[in-house]
């Protein structure tokens, strides 16, 4: 009876290791599904949304679109700590407006945070109508590390859209995305667009070979542990 006691763990070990193993190669086809779509969204020429009816409009993650209207620099909302090159400050987002009334929220990019207010970096401030190409996005679920907006100082750390359409006062159906600008160059350099961050690691295929691994590694100092005993 003794000998069959350590069967037991070695064996409940195992199978978690090649359940954690297959979860990872589900991840794996799951992430490759999202790189194709991306890829495929990339190709794809930019949906023009002046030209779309927000209610007959389906937007996947990463599609790219292009829209012309005009900002509404009053109502700027500030993501903190995102970083350029090294350096941190803060992204953009402000809404555009089309001809036709519908509003967008545009992630214009990334300023210093020397930089942060509108005065200080006024020539980017443009006025007039703009065409804007970029990239449509899904806002992520928050995740448990992610910091609680603070909406009384303006620091988004999230996008909720629904607080940031009443913050900005939109009325109009709103669409359920926002758009990160292009790399296009704004007036006086500021906000530095491109702030999308296509290239998505995919590292399960890895993870998936050590838990397997790991599982065989304890199989096989079982079986040594078990034929030293018997020996």
């Amino acid at each position: 009876m003794t000998q069959r006691l350590p069967l037991i763990p070695t064996v409940f070990f195992i199978l978690i290791l090649c359940g954690l193993g297959t979860w990872q190669l589900h991840r794996l086809e799951w992430k490759k599904g999202i790189l194709a779509g991306i890829e495929a969204a990339q190709k794809a020429e930019p949906i023009n949304l002046n030209q779309q009816y927000l209610r007959n409009l389906t937007i996947n993650d990463y599609q790219r679109v292009t829209v012309l209207g005009r900002f509404d620099h009053t109502h700027e909302f500030y993501m903190p700590s995102r970083v350029h090159k090294g350096d941190v400050g803060f992204h953009i987002v402000t809404p555009l407006t089309t001809p036709m009334g519908q509003t967008y929220l545009i992630n214009r990019g990334w300023v210093p945070h020397a930089q942060e207010l509108p005065a200080t970096r006024a020539a980017g401030q443009v006025s007039g109508e703009v065409q804007i190409t970029g990239i449509a996005r899904l806002p992520a679920k928050p995740t448990r590390w992610q910091p609680p907006n603070d909406i009384p100082r303006n620091r988004w750390y999230g996008y909720d859209l629904t607080l940031m359409y009443l913050g900005a006062e939109i009325k109009t159906d709103a669409p359920q995305f926002y758009i990160e600008a292009d790399d296009a160059p704004n007036p006086g350099g500021l906000p530095i667009g491109g702030v999308t961050k296509l290239e998505i690691p995919n590292n399960h295929l890895q993870y998936a070979l050590t838990w397997y691994s790991l599982a065989v590694l304890i199989g096989l100092i079982f079986a040594v542990n078990r034929f030293k005993r018997a020996a």
